[in-house]
């Protein structure tokens, strides 16, 4: 497997996660609209932890960077997908 199937096997994993578990505690029915909102919220964290890591990398720990790599990668995977979608328009 390549990284970018990776990473969308990672993605789908995560929302399928947050549908399950937020149907499980009966807190709301869990649309595609609000998974992915969740995916996006991810990636603005990951673009503040970036800028933060750019300034100052000591402060943040082995494990924060790693994050910042993995949404990172998603985010930019989310974006050549949707311009591709939009030249296809």
């Amino acid at each position: 497997e390549d990284e970018n199937s990776n990473i969308r096997t990672f993605r789908h994993q995560g929302i399928d996660h947050f549908r399950k578990h937020a149907r499980t505690a009966n807190i709301v029915e869990v649309e595609d609209l609000l998974a992915g909102n969740l995916i996006n919220y991810c990636c603005s964290i990951s673009k503040r932890l970036t800028a933060k890591l750019s300034k100052n990398e000591r402060e943040l720990d082995e494990d924060d960077r790693d994050m910042c790599n993995v949404t990172s990668a998603i985010h930019a995977d989310d974006k050549a997908k949707d311009e591709e979608e939009d030249e296809e328009l």
